[in-house]
């Protein structure tokens, strides 16, 4: 319809076209996953206003809306690339002399996230640069661009994903300067600290976010130290994560899935004799949680600290209990208790490592289930 539009206004020299109908069209090709068909739209655009001038294009011209279109459907579909050469046109367009080019922080924000989940290892230098350019044009020529609270959490994310040995250094940074940081900044953080194994600083960011006026810590928050503590080697993980999980709800935080999952990865790996009536404890809590849905990651975990009670302790009541774990999970006929893969790895490791004699017997007994569970 728009390029019938377009045919009618160059025969009859008249302004049909405005911007509502081309960011439309734009706009749908993008929605269906389509960028390039809104990227050849913009460049129809631009070849227009070389060759055939303004008459029929009335006051159409390439404006923020219609780069910001093809741009974000660059971004979702993850060409970063291309996300940069849109922003790239877009700032050259301005300096042509179209005032309509403006880039405003949403722009900027939507091409600071695609860099930070491509996979180009430079990603925090490139994503330096470009705020350095937002804080120029806001500065200099009064763009609407400034860096936002959103800007400094994608930031860290950049970093937290390309270079996160530098991305508590970066954090520290913008608190020294009193940059506004959200919490997804400090979420941020805190599954860094995680991922880093650091967990005394997840404790610590932790609690100046409890005791901050300014910004409180969500159940995304306490699940990363809780997933801190899953990754700690500490013997007393398991209990620091417990009295967390404790004062989480205390506070009014219902526990979630992953709440759950994290405490009960906790219980599975230590070496306490009663780590496995501690994580079926927790299993039970779960079942009785109406907000919650218990699933095969859950049971598998069950089974994980039976089976090291059994490689620990030497205990093979421990591994019996296991293999009955095991049975009832493979002629479940819910689908989201069936082994998945980690649990067959589970299982696998858990035999190896027993007390029993017969380690191949009970390997090869895995084969039958391995195949009924697809």
């Amino acid at each position: 319809l728009l390029q019938r539009l377009v045919e009618v206004a160059k025969t009859s020299n008249l302004a049909l076209m405005d911007v509502v109908s081309l960011a439309t069209v734009m706009h749908g090709w993008v929605r269906a996953g389509r960028p390039e068909k809104a990227d050849q739209w913009m460049q129809q655009l631009h070849s227009w206003q070389e060759t055939e001038g303004d008459s029929y294009l009335g006051e159409l011209v390439p404006n923020q809306v219609l780069y910001s279109t093809v741009l974000s459907g660059w971004a979702k579909v993850g060409n970063t690339q291309r996300v940069m050469q849109i922003l790239e046109w877009q700032l050259q367009s301005f300096q042509s002399g179209n005032v309509e080019a403006k880039a405003d922080t949403i722009t900027f924000n939507c091409v600071l996230d695609a860099l930070a989940k491509s996979d180009d290892s430079s990603a925090p230098e490139e994503a330096e640069r470009l705020i350095e350019t937002m804080e120029h044009y806001a500065a200099t020529l009064e763009w609407p661009c400034a860096p936002d609270r959103h800007t400094w959490s994608i930031l860290l994310s950049c970093y937290s994903k390309h270079q996160p040995k530098n991305v508590e250094g970066r954090f520290a940074s913008l608190q020294q300067v009193g940059r506004p940081l959200s919490l997804v900044a400090y979420n941020t953080m805190l599954n860094a600290y995680a991922k880093m194994r650091n967990i005394d600083a997840a404790v610590g960011l932790l609690k100046e976010m409890e005791s901050s006026t300014a910004i409180s810590p969500d159940v995304i928050s306490y699940n990363s130290v809780l997933s801190g503590y899953s990754r700690s080697k500490d013997e007393d993980a398991p209990y620091h994560a417990e009295e967390l999980f404790r004062h989480m709800k205390q506070q009014g935080i219902a526990p979630t899935d992953y709440s759950y999952g994290s405490l009960m990865q906790c219980w599975s790996k230590a070496r306490d004799p009663d780590a496995p009536y501690r994580v079926e404890q927790i299993l039970r809590e779960m079942r009785d949680d109406p907000n919650v849905e218990v699933n095969g990651i859950c049971f598998t975990a069950v089974l994980k600290a039976w089976l090291n009670k059994a490689r620990y302790f030497r205990d093979r009541t421990a591994l019996d209990r296991a293999m009955r774990l095991f049975e009832q999970m493979v002629t479940s006929n819910s689908k989201s208790l069936k082994p998945t893969a980690a649990t067959f790895r589970t299982m696998m490791y858990g035999i190896v490592g027993s007390p029993v004699g017969s380690k191949k017997e009970l390997l090869e007994s895995l084969v039958p289930a391995m195949k009924r569970c697809g």
